[in-house]
């Protein structure tokens, strides 16, 4: 069994993960493997395969411990990830103990830095979070982000909006600025599961194994849009978190396993240490009705029908 594969889903940008990869401590040649699944336009992707080559130069080994796949273009760096548990399913793969799931450009601090890259001046020690595993075993998953751990917050009313002085700015809730919003609960916000920004983190895969032989098509069903996308950001952290499991934030040396926990470590601290994404319900109630349904069903209630 391999101990670490490191998942890399690629667009475009793959020397941001090349040219950074010493940031990843302790990488095992014998017992760590990279899968770069590459979604690169057709008339580009080859020279994404040439900087994967350019992995051999920190010892590597090319089609042995690095592996180059293509694959369709479909829910961007979820499609990955979501490609990738299937082929574990299958057994195209050998079994493996961990899966860290990164963006190309995770590692990158210093070109396309947004809320989904390492913080400035870290490295991961795989040794470490392999041996963090070992000693517990309810640790669900590792991560390290910009942001702390994202929590989930159901969408407010737009009389709500001003609170937090959205008033007049089209989709804000949505998107990463530097509002309030992202540290402070809008009136009517109801804080839900965690997950990470990008879905960029460290994780045992069973959990997610049992998921998908549970519900198999979720594998390959679904547009790919953005929205999409979104929700399976959001659905891989509830599965963690409805098992319980602990979450172990890297960067902070915490962990917690729900936010009862995580307002007592922040309390602690006395500064926050998570952030909030106010939930699309749109995006919800058509790509995933399963998180929320009765939400989504009141949601879908509210449509006003066009008269004019």
């Amino acid at each position: 069994m391999d101990r670490f594969h490191i998942v890399v889903s690629n667009y475009k940008r793959l020397s941001g993960f090349v040219d950074n990869f010493h940031k990843i401590r302790n990488f095992n040649p014998q017992r760590d493997r990279v899968f770069i699944l590459d979604c690169s336009p057709e008339g580009e992707w080859h020279n994404e395969l040439e900087t994967a080559r350019r992995m051999v130069d920190y010892g590597l080994t090319w089609g042995k411990n690095v592996i180059f796949v293509r694959r369709r273009n479909w829910a961007q760096n979820f499609g990955a990830v979501l490609d990738y548990y299937q082929w574990l399913l299958k057994g195209y793969i050998r079994p493996v103990s961990y899966n860290f799931f990164m963006q190309e450009h995770y590692l990158d601090t210093e070109r396309s830095v947004n809320v989904d890259t390492i913080p400035d001046n870290c490295t991961i020690d795989l040794d470490a979070v392999e041996q963090l595993f070992y000693s517990d075993m309810e640790i669900g998953c590792a991560f390290m982000s910009r942001l702390g751990v994202r929590v989930g917050v159901s969408m407010p009313g737009v009389s709500d909006l001003p609170a937090l002085g959205l008033e007049g700015r089209e989709d804000t809730p949505f998107k990463d600025t530097d509002g309030a919003y992202l540290y402070q609960l809008a009136p009517g916000g109801v804080r839900r599961a965690f997950f990470t920004d990008g879905g960029n983190y460290i994780a045992r895969p069973e959990p997610f194994l049992d998921y998908f032989r549970k519900y198999p098509d979720r594998l390959v069903e679904g547009n790919g849009g953005f929205g999409f996308c979104v929700v399976w950001e959001l659905r891989l952290g509830q599965i963690l978190c409805d098992l319980g499991l602990k979450w172990v934030d890297l960067y902070h040396g915490v962990n917690f396993r729900n936010l009862d926990e995580l307002d007592a470590i922040e309390a602690r601290l006395g500064r926050k240490i998570s952030s909030y994404w106010y939930q699309n319900m749109n995006w919800i109630y058509y790509y995933g009705y399963d998180l929320f349904p009765e939400e989504a069903k009141r949601w879908v209630n509210t449509f006003q029908p066009i008269t004019e």
